[in-house]
């Protein structure tokens, strides 16, 4: 009897929303994010030249997509990667980032429904606009 493949799914997988990042800026204080608040400078050198490696996979579908095909992933659950959660912001600015993000990510889903399944953020900052979100 010959076995299938089947499907690899690639549950971790981080979307980064650009237009996001320009409603925050000037605003972040750096004790905000921890993990770059106590790290070394050797790590934030190494960090910033990471993100640069993987922007296109983490803001482009069809990069994503041709990475996927590369490694034999036939399947991501793509999700707000975590410096984009902006649990720090003020609660209306927090349901527009979170909007943002989950149109991002339902975006993604709709131009390649058989590829990607969405996972959604909420503005944890607020109870009643995380569950206006959901």
């Amino acid at each position: 009897m010959t076995r299938s493949r089947g499907r690899t799914v690639d549950i971790h997988a981080h979307v980064f929303t650009s237009a996001c990042h320009e409603l925050v800026a000037g605003l972040m204080e750096p004790e905000y994010e921890p993990f770059s608040y106590f790290t070394s400078a050797e790590t934030k050198e190494y960090q910033a030249r990471h993100v640069a490696e993987i922007a296109p996979m983490m803001t482009d579908p069809a990069v994503r997509v041709a990475d996927m095909d590369k490694m034999g992933i036939d399947i991501q659950a793509i999700s707000v990667a975590p410096p984009q959660f902006y649990y720090w912001t003020d609660v209306e600015l927090g349901r527009r980032l979170a909007r943002m993000q989950n149109e991002n990510l339902a975006s993604m889903v709709h131009g390649y429904p058989d590829r990607f399944v969405g996972l959604a953020t909420v503005p944890l900052q607020d109870v009643s606009s995380a569950v206006a979100e959901l």
